[in-house]
């Protein structure tokens, strides 16, 4: 029993058995305290069983509900009113631009869409002038309940007035690239809105836009990966 004693791996098990004991014993003593505790584990277990990591938890976040490629479609318009005169720009413009998303996940989207602008006077009314339309291209991402970064380049094709007094029109694109920044918000059940404050990186001259710097409000079809933004 003496040299049982001075063997250290004989003492661990023993101290290790009689601790299984006494905790048995505690427990069937406190069979409540048991239960609840069982029940807590397992709503944990069943809550956090695919999260191993900060990562996990940023990708599980962003994840959509609904993996089909109809339900990432985002379909919506982007609205700009421009006040101001430019040698392409003599009037007041009010600018449309449809475009279609695509969510790869509720943080990250790119899209495309069209431009169309009218043109209107001081009084507000529609003045006729050569068409200018084009196309645009973005990206954009959801950083945090709804403030987002948006990324986009877009090109307009302006039908100018030849300089000879003839009939015939001259087409010229112009091409700007913009970095801006917004929010989304809640409208109603269906439809989103968004603010973009935005800045025309390569401003050419002369130029079909106002000023560098410019203010968009947009909606769009409300998904339930929306939920976010609130």
């Amino acid at each position: 029993k003496v040299e049982s004693y001075q063997d250290q791996h004989y003492l661990k098990n023993q101290a290790r058995q009689k601790l299984m004991e006494a905790s048995k014993d505690h427990l069937a003593e406190q069979p409540e305290a048991l239960r609840t505790g069982q029940q807590q584990m397992s709503k944990l277990k069943r809550r956090y069983s695919e999260v191993q990591s900060e990562q996990d938890k940023y990708v599980r976040a962003s994840r959509l509900p609904d993996s089909s490629w109809v339900t990432r479609l985002v379909p919506g318009i982007l609205l700009q009113v421009r006040r101001g005169s430019t040698p392409l720009l003599p009037t007041r413009t009010f600018d449309l631009m449809p475009f279609v998303g695509y969510r790869f996940n509720t943080r990250w989207s790119v899209g495309l869409g069209g431009i169309y602008r009218l043109g209107f006077n001081d009084k507000y009314r529609r003045v006729r002038q050569p068409p200018v339309y084009g196309g645009r291209i973005y990206g954009e991402s959801v950083l945090y309940k709804g403030f987002l970064v948006h990324l986009a380049y877009e090109r307009l094709l302006i039908n100018l007035p030849a300089t000879d007094g003839s009939d015939q029109l001259h087409r010229t694109e112009y091409g700007t690239g913009l970095v801006g920044v917004g929010k989304q918000y809640r409208i109603t059940k269906k439809v989103q809105g968004n603010v973009l404050l935005f800045h025309h990186v390569d401003f050419q001259s002369p130029t079909p836009h106002v000023a560098r710097w410019g203010i968009r409000m947009g909606f769009f079809w409300r998904t339930r990966s929306d939920d976010t933004a609130d």
